[in-house]
């Protein structure tokens, strides 16, 4: 088991490529962690949206979870009118 008697860190930054289990662990028990998103995470973050939002505007045909099921449900194409609550479903999930 791990020891976590070492204080917990007082704020994490988190940019897409450094996130380890024991961090995770320490931010879980920890009420006072502040979180950061990178610079640069936040851009992928989003240039991902945008792409996201150009799939829906165009109403490209099909795109794997991004406007259809996932796993069993992945033939299932979902309207662009219900594209947000999926994403947010997913999110939540």
């Amino acid at each position: 088991m791990k020891d976590f008697s070492e204080p917990y860190p007082v704020a994490v930054e988190l940019d897409g490529t450094d996130l380890t289990v024991d961090t995770v662990a320490r931010v879980a028990r920890s009420h006072q962690v502040e979180l950061r998103l990178s610079a640069s995470a936040r851009q992928r973050m989003e240039q991902s949206r945008a792409w996201v939002e150009e799939v829906e505007r165009r109403g490209q045909p099909v795109v794997y979870g991004i406007n259809t099921g996932f796993g069993s449900q992945a033939r299932v194409v979902i309207r662009n009118d219900r594209l947000r609550e999926l994403q947010r479903n997913l999110i939540l999930s």
